[in-house]
């Protein structure tokens, strides 16, 4: 009388009627009448057809665990009811399996596991969510959206197979869950059904999903079946998943923790909708309150529900329902299928869950802070004879084995393990722990939000972690203890359990949906499941049982991802995310190893996912090329930080698969030519390739080539070494065929190309697909960088040499072909292509070059610099020697490529040499004279291109051309050429010999006759005209007496710059400071001249050099030598040496000269300087322009040093007995005393520090101090030896000082110089006159002459450019007329020669004097108008003979001499005979004190 009226147990009270009765309709609401009973009792044609599907039942085994085939709802499998053995063959099941990998594709596949997509999707549902649910026993797979149900084959081989559709008869609305489904096995039948329960507990049941009836659009007034809902349910509570039951039915999950039991079949087995929540047992008590409660205890268990399993219950007819909760309890029910419950028991396993994750998972962390431990789901060991084996050791007959997955959250992260737990009625034991590392450490809040699910698929060795992103493998298979397993144990060398994660990518929403396994099927146990995955489909995962694996984080596996990457990442819409991040430092190193390993395979196909052989070679090829090219992206892509070292290396490979698939198209074309029986130069190359590879015996007698291009790629580079070695063994044949040896070249040259040119493009291309953009082996690129790179293929010795002798051979073999022969196709071919290998040679070996400069070998950047001098000169006679093939064209080319200046105007040179002489010629040929076969406008077109390269090259290389260009004309003697092109192009000429000292006197030349008409390069200027003299005589110029001309010609030139600017101030007194600098260094060489006049005389009648400096030596060292002044006798021999040589001295060195040479007065006493030295040192300081005023200052102390230690300050001191008179006589034959008078007034403005010492000690210590003074051109040892010397000196000169009253003469000499010096009756030295001042003064009497000669007539030139004309002379030089030629009056140039004698200057330049007004306009009144009396062109002057200047005098002169000009002196512009002397001076030459006279 207290039985609740609920519709809970209304149902259960209907469920037990007698099955005899009509049921009555208790609700309007749950489904419209049902067809008669007749019509329901139909009998169809296959009635009692005997069902063939095994699928349908299952055998009860003892040890069955009651794992389900619905992963995700922990469905368990069929179960047959009737245990008939007959059925266990599962025929029909193994037959529908057997094709279920029929047009699918992979998306993944390694050594462990493989993924692929199954064809067939049902089209409204590829782009949207919905509840996944599927059968694989039968291959039938459902989806549930909010308002349809789609029922498909998902195991059809065809993307069409058709679906069949239902309408929900409640659509769920867009803010509540999408409805879950399930498809059900209806017992014996054939037939399939399915349910779908929504959110809110509406239920639909389609008892057979192929009949008409089950689709509302086929016939909407036909039943859908039936439907109904769950009653009692809360507010707010919602059906989040079914489990289903197999024969009891599902299991209901609700978001309140709470469970229902869900049959869809009544007692007689008609499809009737029945519910009622799992209720747990209430303990009974006495009394009436006891009864009470109990009556009424009809409330359902409620829990924090973690997982679900049902499996078959010992009890028949019975399932048995297994509830984990996140806590770590378990819940026991027995349901059957008519609805009946019975709550078995409970367990709670939370401290033995935590104790063995403390003890060997994460103990220290739980050591610090225990977290939090949850169980997120279970699955029973579907390994039925291990799992028994483990249950019977605890001695428990219902007892099972599960593998639960934990979760322990600390802080904000989430960490996973899987326990292997034995469960029994009333013990929970953890077996093992795995913890899932290859998952690693997720965030907690997005642990939450992936949803794991725990699936073991048949047979057991592997789990599946199923996430909603990601999917995680863990091998469960137990580690068999083997001997070799326990020593590997003790040296600590034992490998852990595989692991993998798989991921899916993100971009496009891609998650799983849904997880269901599969049978195993075949003998290598393989497992097998499904999953469904949105906006992709249905992948089916299969699991390999490898064993027991190695270390997940091994460059292995590490291998295998950036395998999956390249052969799976392109595939179209590919779920699977392989752009992962790697997570430390040693995985980027294992990706360095990996990945170059990876490239290697493909390039030599021995990746499994190569395939070898297939219809076109091309596929074959552009496959492996996209292989490399995923490879590079994925990398890049995912900005792993690969070294340059191995980016290079990847490059590299994708180089030389594109080399090999250039050499296959090659191949390709000769066979095309040569025909199907035909044998081609490429197969002996590679048939030779073969035979040193040993294809031979590992491929058998195959295909060679094909085997050679597909395996062997790697060694391509030998290639070029076997198509020589080929030609080297035919020229050794006794019988040798030119013919075929050409052939032989031209494939060879062909091979050698095709490689080469390849590799370069595609590096260039592909700089920046490879990261190596600013990391360019170009040698011409600014960004070039081999450092610490390995030896590159293109350019290695192997490669290199081979091509270079073939290049060799190849230019031999066509010089040696003759035209009649019947390979002259092949010669025109190998001369068309020796310039594409020679830019290929060019290239690599200017590679290997700068590989070689970079390299970490000591030894190799010692020998890249003898390696690239070699190569430069090989590459020069290479490209030179093309015009022996008639290419002069390509010759310029590569030329200009390599930007060899030197070869470019050879090459230039030489062609224009070949045509000049016929096109002059041709001026003096008539029409009818020319041969038939000539083509004059050939050679006038040709003239123009050359013409316009030099032009071109102008505008291009600038400088870089103009140098060697102008360099090149110059030293072929073309002095008429090089004025035409400086005229042409000032622009490079002008600073061209500006800057260029060998080429000073030219530059005078040319800056005298510049027009100066264009402002772009500045005003014509006498001045720069003399800076060149000037500089050239500083600097450059050796010989004394040129030094001297050409200082005269650049003082002269600035004062004729000088009259032309007489309105600026500023101008002209630079122009002052200029000739004050030149007057300076003529004034040192007429010292200097003073000096070899003086010493000249002892060397008269010497046989040879050395004994000149032996007699001189004897003379002017006897001092040093005597006391042993190793130093000074060393810089005074060298001295010597340069002025008997008449080598101009720097000023520092003839200080030393004078100061350090004996004092000998000469036979000669207009040419004796004895006792004046240490004067004339001092002069020579004072004139020397030298920056710095405190070296002039040491140097005048030690000149005064010098002085003092060569008098004989003891006779000096000798004075008893004499005269003041005769004291001061003794006194004046000092070295100290003519010093003080070398000290004149002008000395001592010039240079007032030479005569500011107080005393005669302050003198002490010059020359010896360290970090002071030395010799410009010693060695250390030299100069410390010097400076020992002067301190030798010193202690000399302090003893004198010390014992012959040296200070006190020291003041009287000055005083005794100082009156003799103002002592009117004093015989004073002539004058000096060369002052700015007296210049002017002599130029105004030099234009009265210049205006007397202009007067009279003169040879008119012809106005052209300098040419050479055939005589020897030059255009432009007066003609010999001697009637239409007047001289200068012998006495007008004795009267002004007398007076300005240092004023006269003359053109002396290395070579020939010649006057320069010819080719000036008559208006433009310059150095040369004003000259314009001095011929240069006259005979040989008889008296040079007399001049002092013998053969062995001119040897040292470097620079006037022809290596200045590059000529063999016989130049047509300017020379000087052997003697020094000046052969054509007939006005104007300069004596051999360098003094201009003029003379007839």
């Amino acid at each position: 009388m207290f039985s609740p009226e609920t519709s809970l147990l209304g149902a259960q009270r209907v469920s037990t009627r007698n099955p005899r009765r009509r049921q009555r309709q208790e609700s309007a609401s749950i489904e419209p009448e049902q067809a008669p009973r007749k019509k329901r009792s139909r009998l169809s044609s296959d009635t009692f057809i005997p069902p063939t599907t095994a699928r349908e039942y299952e055998t009860v085994e003892a040890d069955l665990n009651g794992h389900a085939t619905s992963g995700a709802n922990g469905g368990q499998k069929l179960l047959r009811l009737h245990d008939v053995p007959v059925r266990e063959k599962k025929q029909s099941h193994k037959t529908s399996r057997s094709n279920k990998d029929g047009g699918s594709v992979s998306m993944a596949q390694t050594a462990n596991y493989s993924v692929k997509q199954l064809p067939n999707l049902p089209e409204p549902i590829q782009v949207s969510d919905y509840h996944s649910s599927a059968l694989p026993s039968t291959g039938q797979a459902l989806a549930v959206t909010r308002t349809h149900a789609y029922v498909w084959d998902y195991t059809s081989t065809t993307a069409t197979a058709s679906s069949r559709v239902f309408d929900l008869p409640y659509p769920s609305k867009p803010t509540e869950p999408i409805p879950v489904g399930a498809l059900v096995a209806n017992g014996p039948s054939k037939e399939i059904g399915s349910v779908v329960v929504t959110a809110t507990g509406k239920v639909t049941y389609w008892d057979n999903v192929e009949a008409p009836s089950a689709f509302s659009l086929f016939s909407p007034q036909q039943k859908y079946g039936v439907s109904g809902s769950v009653g009692g349910m809360l507010s707010g509570e919602k059906v989040l998943d079914l489990v289903y039951a197999d024969h009891a039915g599902f299991v209901l999950i609700f978001s309140t923790g709470r469970l229902a039991h869900l049959t869809l079949r009544d007692t007689q087995s008609k499809p009737h909708i029945n519910s009622q929540f799992l209720r747990v047992r209430v303990d009974e008590s006495s009394g009436f309150f006891g009864g009470l409660k109990s009556a009424f205890a009809t409330n359902s268990w409620r829990g924090n529900v973690a997982a679900v399993k049902v499996r078959p219950s010992v009890r028949r007819n019975y399932m048995n329902v297994i509830t984990a909760t996140a806590d770590g309890a378990y819940h026991f029910w027995d349901i059957n299928w008519s609805g009946q419950q019975e709550y078995k028991g409970a367990i709670d396993a939370k401290v033995e869950l935590e104790s063995a994750v403390q003890d060997s998972l994460w103990a220290e962390i739980l050591d610090q802070d225990r977290g939090e431990i949850k169980v997120v789901d279970i699955a029973f060991n579907p390994d039925t004879t291990y799992s028994a084996s483990k249950v019977a050791r605890v001695g428990a007959d219902e007892g099972f084995n599960v593998f639960v997955l934990i979760a322990h959250t600390l802080a904000a992260t989430t960490q996973y393990a899987l326990l292997d737990v034995i469960v029994t009625d009333s013990t929970v034991r953890v077996d093992r722990s795995i913890e899932i590392a290859a998952i690693g450490t997720l965030l907690s809040a997005n642990a939450k939000t992936l949803q794991p699910t725990l699936i073991l698929p048949d047979p057991g060795h592997m789990a599946v972690i199923v996430f909603k992103e990601f999917i995680a493998l863990a091998s469960i298979k137990a580690k068999e203890i083997t001997p070799e397993s326990q020593l590997l144990i003790e040296t600590h060398a034992e490998g852990t359990a595989y692991q993998d994660v798989i991921y899916l990518r993100k971009d496009d929403n891609f998650h799983v949906l849904g997880c269901y396994d599969e049978e195993s099927l075949g003998k290598r146990g393989e497992s097998h499941m499904i999953m469904f995955v949105s906006c992709s489909g249905v992948l089916r995962l299969s699991l390999f049982n490898t064993g027991f694996e190695v270390t997940p984080k091994t460059s292995t596996q590490t291998y295998s991802k950036l395998e999956q990457a390249v052969f799976f990442g392109d595939k179209p819409r590919n779920p699977i995310d392989f752009n992962r991040p790697f997570e430390n430092e040693q995985d980027m190193k294992k990706v360095h190893i990996a990945a170059t390993t990876l490239s290697k395979d493909v390039l030599d196909s021995k990746s499994p996912f190569v395939i070898p052989y297939t219809v076109s070679m091309d596929e074959h090829f552009l496959f492996r090329k996209m292989a490399l090219h995923n490879l590079i992206h994925y990398l890049q892509s995912n900005s792993i930080p690969i070294t340059i070292t191995t980016r290079w290396e990847l490059l590299w490979r994708a180089e030389k698969l594109a080399a090999v698939t250039a050499l296959w198209t090659l191949f390709g074309d000769r066979k095309t030519t040569a025909g199907p029986s035909g044998f081609t130069t490429l197969d002996l190359v590679l048939d030779m390739a073969s035979e040193s590879d040993n294809t031979n015996e590992e491929l058998g007698a195959r295909d060679q080539v094909r085997q050679w291009v597909t395996y062997y790629a790697d060694r391509i580079h030998h290639t070029m070494g076997y198509a020589y070695d080929t030609i080297k063994a035919q020229n050794t044949l006794v019988t040798q065929d030119p013919d075929s040896n050409l052939i032989l070249i031209s494939d060879a040259l062909d091979v050698s190309i095709a490689i080469h040119e390849t590799a370069f493009t595609y590096r260039s291309e592909h700089l920046e697909e490879y990261g190596l953009e600013n990391h360019s082996l170009d040698p011409a690129a600014p960004d070039a960088n081999f450092q610490g790179l390995p030896e590159i293929w293109t350019s290695k010795l192997s490669t290199l040499r081979p091509i270079k002798l073939l290049q060799e051979c190849a230019r031999r073999a066509v010089i040696a072909c003759e035209s009649e022969t019947e390979a002259v196709e092949a010669a025109v071919h190998i001369a068309r292509e020796a310039p594409r290998l020679m830019r290929v040679i060019i290239q690599a070996q200017r590679e290997r070059v700068k590989w070689m400069a970079n390299s970490s070998n000591e030894q190799q950047r010692a020998a890249s610099i003898s390696v690239a001098a070699d190569y430069e000169a090989w590459r020069s006679e290479e490209t030179k020697a093309l015009v022996q093939l008639e290419l002069w064209d390509d010759a310029i080319k590569l030329a200009e490529e390599s930007a060899d200046m030197e070869s470019l105007v050879q090459i230039i040179d030489d062609e224009t040499t070949m045509h000049i002489p016929y096109l002059e010629s041709l001026m003096e040929m008539s029409q009818s004279e020319i041969a038939e076969d000539d083509d004059p406008a050939m050679h006038i077109a040709r003239m123009g291109q050359l013409i316009e390269y030099v032009r071109r090259f102008f505008s291009k290389f600038g400088w870089e051309w103009a140098g060697p260009y102008y360099s090149h004309i110059i030293g072929q003697g073309k002095l008429d050429a090089f004025i035409d092109e400086a005229r042409a192009n000032e622009k490079y000429a002008t600073p061209f010999l500006r800057n260029n000292l060998a080429y000073a006197k030219l530059a005078w030349i040319y800056e005298i006759l510049r027009p100066g008409d264009r402002p772009e390069f500045g005003p014509k200027s006498y001045a720069d005209a003399g800076d060149f003299l000037a500089a050239l005589a500083q600097g450059q110029e050796k010989n004394v007496w040129s030094a001297k001309v050409q200082a005269n010609m650049a003082k002269l030139t600035f004062m004729a710059e000088n009259e032309r600017n007489k309105n600026s101030t500023l101008v002209r007194q630079g122009l002052a400071n200029k000739f004050e600098s030149m007057d300076r260094e003529v004034k040192i060489m007429d010292i200097q001249d003073r000096v070899y006049a003086h010493v000249s005389p002892v060397i008269e009648g010497a046989l040879d050099r050395m004994a000149e400096i032996e007699l001189a030596m004897a003379e002017f060292a006897k001092r040093v030598i005597r006391l042993d002044l190793k130093a000074h006798a060393r810089i005074l021999q060298g001295g010597l040496e340069k002025l008997l040589r008449r080598e101009r001295l720097p000023p520092l060195e003839l200080v030393e000269l004078l100061t350090l040479m004996d004092i000998r007065e000469s036979e000669y006493q207009d040419t004796d300087i004895s006792w004046e030295e240490c004067g004339l040192a001092l002069k020579v300081l004072s004139l020397a322009q030298l920056e710095d005023e405190t070296v002039r200052k040491e140097w005048a102390r030690l000149v005064w040093k010098r002085a003092m230690v060569k008098d004989q300050w003891k006779l000096v001191t000798a004075t008893k007995g004499k005269a003041d008179e005769e004291v001061n006589n003794t006194l004046g034959q000092t070295q100290l005393y003519d010093a003080f008078i070398a000290c004149d007034q002008e000395l001592l403005t010039r240079a007032p520090n030479l005569h500011s010492l107080p005393d005669a000690l302050d003198c002490v210590g010059a020359g010896t101090e360290e970090d002071s003074i030395g010799p410009s051109n010693g060695d250390e040892r030299l100069i410390r030896q010097w400076r020992s010397d002067n301190a030798a000196d010193d202690r000399i000169h302090k003893g004198n000082i010390e014992h012959y009253q040296l200070g006190y003469w020291y003041q009287r000499a000055k005083e005794l110089a100082t009156a003799d010096a103002a002592d009117p009756t004093r015989v004073k030295p002539d004058a000096e006159t060369s002052n700015w001042q007296d210049q002017e003064d002599a130029m105004k009497y030099l234009r009265e002459i210049e205006a007397e000669i202009i007067k009279r007539p003169i040879s008119q030139p012809n106005g052209h450019a300098l040419l050479e004309l055939e005589d020897g002379s030059l255009n432009g030089d007066a003609e010999e007329d001697e009637d239409e030629t007047e001289e200068i009056e012998e006495s007008e140039v004795t009267q002004y020669t007398d007076e300005d004698a240092e004023v006269q200057e003359h053109a002396f330049f290395g070579g020939r004097k010649r006057s320069v007004v010819n080719s000036v306009e008559p208006e433009d009144e310059t150095v040369a108008q004003r000259s314009g009396a001095i011929d240069l062109t006259g005979e040989d002057d008889e008296d040079d003979e007399e001049d002092d200047y013998d053969d062995e005098d001119v040897e040292g002169d470097e620079g006037y001499d022809e290596e200045a000009y590059g000529n063999d002196g016989d130049s047509q512009a300017l020379y000087e005979d052997a003697d020094g002397n000046d052969e054509d001076s007939q006005a104007l030459y300069a004596d051999e004190d360098g003094d201009v006279e003029m003379e007839d």
